[in-house]
């Protein structure tokens, strides 16, 4: 894999995200639990609201 050139490693890389992103932009179901794992996850979680405020304030 050393042997690989920069460019042909990005392009790939590239590659690969353009067939991820149209994979998931054309299978609903793939879409709704790329959201509900979003919702659950972060800032958008819905337990600690006052953590949640004191982020914004900032």
């Amino acid at each position: 894999m050393g042997s690989q050139s920069l460019l042909m490693q990005l392009l790939r890389m590239v590659l690969v995200l353009v067939i991820v992103l149209f994979a998931v932009n054309r299978c609903d179901p793939l879409l709704e639990a790329f959201a509900s794992q979003a919702m659950g996850s972060g800032c958008h979680s819905t337990g600690g609201s006052d953590h949640h405020a004191h982020h914004h304030s900032h």
